[in-house]
């Protein structure tokens, strides 16, 4: 934070990288990989992070498409990325806290669809889960459990894509809940005034959807 209220996030995304590519890289054997292009090798979320900056900021050749939000919905993590100032849209609202980065990326350890699928379903619960499947024959805990423990399972029957798919809504609706701003009615002697924390991103006009999940989906519009 070199300036009051103003954050500075790169410098540290780049240490970070270069920690990951020196103990976590190598441990995968990727070294020669690394070499093979040229040293351009990043953690996918940082890559993802990237290329939604280009897609909306565009290139020195070309325009980009404008604000957006991508979402990438993973075994073990869902992330979301916004490239938006995320100002206020409604008027009377005042922004407080701190500068949200341009380009902001929150990555959920919690929220995954098969390494985390007992987070997911600790931080989701039944409830909201069955809300995108109601009629799944399956106990939701366990089935979660067993996904968990089998994590290279890849549905077969149309109620496991169904479960599946339900599991990456919730995951991506909790995800969402947690990267966007919020907007709170302070009571003050001059009436209720409205105060802004985080990312108003309610004026994107393109959200872009990733995982396997989705890919695989037959009807990944419904997301």
């Amino acid at each position: 934070m070199p300036k009051l209220n103003t954050i500075n996030v790169e410098p540290a995304r780049e240490v970070i990288r270069g920690i990951f590519m020196q103990k976590i890289v190598e441990a995968k054997g990727m070294k020669n990989a690394e070499n093979f292009i040229n040293g351009i090798l990043m953690p996918t979320p940082a890559a993802v992070l990237k290329a939604a900056k280009i897609l909306a900021d565009g290139s020195d050749k070309e325009e980009g498409i404008g604000e957006l939000v991508i979402v990438d919905i993973g075994g073990a993590t869902t992330d979301v990325h916004s490239i938006a100032k995320g100002d206020p849209s409604k008027p009377g609202v005042t922004l407080r806290g701190l500068q949200e980065p341009y380009a902001k990326r929150t990555v959920e350890g919690d929220l995954g669809m098969r390494v985390s699928a007992v987070s997911l379903f600790e931080a989701a619960g039944t409830r909201r889960i069955k809300k995108f499947v109601p009629n799944t024959p399956y106990d939701v805990e366990e089935r979660c459990k067993f996904l968990q423990q089998n994590v290279n399972i890849i549905p077969q029957t149309e109620e496991e894509y169904e479960f599946d798919e339900a599991l990456g809504m919730v995951a991506t609706e909790i995800a969402m809940e947690r990267h966007v701003g919020t907007v709170e009615s302070v009571y003050t002697p001059m009436g209720i005034i409205y105060s802004q924390v985080g990312k108003d991103l309610l004026n994107v006009k393109y959200l872009i959807g990733t995982g396997g999940v989705l890919v695989h989906s037959r009807n990944p519009e419904k997301f």
